[in-house]
């Protein structure tokens, strides 16, 4: 009995080492074919892969060459002209007058009397004598009025200027510039004749007080 049961126990250690053996060998059989696989699989992407990069590289377009410049060798290249810095010259002389003043751009007229010859005088202004200013009677005349205040008298005859052509450019509250081309003539308004110089005397000691004094004086172009 008992070597009946060594006999069965050495059978089946026998039995158990044959099978872990054959599990041992197709083990190893399934991961060497498993390698192969995925090398002969690598190998035939790469070689798959080459054929399409030289197809893509023959169906390339060549780059198109520029046209040849027709230009001489050694011509300066034409480049855009840069702006010029300068200001452009401007008609307006810039306020230069005296000596300084530029050329006359045409006839000029030679008295007070046709530069302002035609002009409809508002406000009741007539011209006065004034004394002190006699030797310039041909470049300057004297208007005087009671009849309106003057920030009316100034612009009603600012109007009538416009009407002879004049533009005007004002110098200050109560000086002005009328121009045109055959003349300039300087306005000085003086809302009280009655009002004290600068020697503290009246500055129209003939006028009523409260007159409005308007001066105008030829002067160059």
């Amino acid at each position: 009995m008992a070597d009946l049961v060594r006999v069965v126990f050495w059978l089946w250690v026998v039995i158990s080492l044959g099978v872990l053996a054959y599990r041992f060998q197709r083990r190893r059989a399934e991961r060497a074919s498993g390698g192969s696989s995925s090398g002969s699989g690598s190998g035939t992407g790469s070689r798959s892969g080459s054929p399409g990069a030289s197809a893509a590289s023959v169906t390339t377009s060549p780059p198109v060459a520029a046209p040849p410049s027709t230009a001489p060798m050694g011509a300066p290249r034409a480049t855009s002209p840069e702006p010029d810095p300068r200001p452009a010259p401007a008609d307006d002389p810039g306020g230069r007058r005296g000596l300084f003043a530029p050329e006359s751009r045409g006839p000029q007229v030679a008295t007070i009397a046709e530069a302002l010859a035609g002009i409809s005088l508002p406000c009741g202004l007539t011209p006065i004598v004034d004394s002190s200013s006699l030797h310039l009677a041909d470049k300057r005349v004297v208007f005087s009025t009671a009849e309106a205040p003057a920030p009316e008298v100034g612009a009603r005859f600012g109007d009538a200027l416009e009407a002879l052509g004049f533009d005007l450019r004002s110098v200050s509250d109560a000086v002005a510039m009328a121009t045109r081309p055959d003349a300039t003539v300087e306005l000085r308004l003086h809302p009280r004749a009655g009002a004290t110089g600068t020697e503290g005397r009246p500055l129209f000691p003939t006028l009523p007080e409260d007159a409005v004094v308007l001066v105008c004086e030829l002067r160059r172009s």
